[in-house]
Formats: C-alpha cells, sequence, structure tokens
C-alpha cells in the first residue's frame, strides 16, 4: 500500500512540474515584450570594457585607461541609434562577450556578438551628433586609443 501511494505522488508531482513549468521558448521570461538597448548606455558598456580590455592586453597604460573612461560620459551621452536599435539581448551578448576573459585576445572589432551584422545587420549601426563623439560601432575608437587618435 505503502508502495502504491508513493508510486502515485511521484506520478502527480511529476504531471505538476509539467503543468506549472514554463512553456518552450518562455524559459527566463514573463513576457513576449522586447526590449530595446539605450544607444547612450550601451556606448559606455562597449568603450569602458573595450578600454579595460585593452589595458589588461597591455596596450594602453593606466593613465591612457582612466583618462578614456573619464571621457566616456560626455562621448555618450548624445548618441543615438539611427536606422536600427539591438535588442537589449543583443546587446548584453556583446558586453558580455567583451567581459570574457578568454577572449582577451580579440579585439573588439573581431568579437562576433559586437560586430554590426549581429546587432544591427540591416545598415549603420550609430550616427554621431558630432565629430568628437565616438561612433558606435565594431570598428571604433580602436581599442587602446581615443577615436580622435589622441589630440586633445
Amino acid at each position: 500500500m505503502k508502495l502504491r501511494t508513493m508510486a502515485n505522488l511521484s506520478v502527480a508531482g511529476l504531471l505538476a512540474a509539467f503543468i506549472v513549468g514554463p512553456t518552450p521558448g518562455s524559459v527566463g521570461s514573463c513576457s513576449t515584450e522586447v526590449t530595446y538597448a539605450k544607444a547612450p548606455q550601451f556606448c559606455a558598456d562597449k568603450y569602458y570594457w573595450t578600454y579595460q580590455r585593452a589595458y589588461a592586453r597591455g596596450e594602453a597604460t593606466l593613465e591612457e585607461t582612466q583618462a578614456n573612461v573619464a571621457r566616456i560620459p560626455a562621448d555618450c551621452n548624445a548618441i543615438v541609434f539611427s536606422d536600427c536599435t539591438p535588442t537589449q539581448l543583443v546587446a548584453d551578448a556583446c558586453i558580455n562577450a567583451l567581459k570574457d576573459g578568454g577572449r582577451l585576445g580579440q579585439t573588439t572589432d573581431s568579437i562576433q556578438e559586437c560586430m554590426d551584422a549581429a546587432l544591427c545587420p540591416d545598415s549603420q549601426f550609430m550616427e554621431q551628433p558630432d565629430a568628437g563623439s565616438p561612433a558606435v560601432d565594431s570598428g571604433t575608437p580602436t581599442d587602446g586609443g581615443r577615436s580622435d587618435g589622441g589630440a586633445s
């Protein structure tokens, strides 16, 4: 009798897990609403990690890195997405790839998740509000340098 009761409880527990579990494709989400990346935040995150990676590879000094990081808010504040806006999920994939120490040997423009084709496959990725701000695309600024070539 005890064995039969345990078997029934096991079947009931298994059935309950299927009933209350997430549907396929919905794991980790509560809705189907797509969220989009905010251009200034994506720009700031991308260049912060680009500069940190250059420092970790020995391509920039601590002082250069600190100066580049200090300029990020001013450089990224007015950035806007132009032709398309990447989803937050795609933008996060780029930032996570930049944070990955195992990929430190790759330059930012060679990381697939951060390439324009992955972020925004249809057109140019960002518009610059003025010539002094960095374009948030896969190639500028270079990993260790300033987007303006170091001029002050």
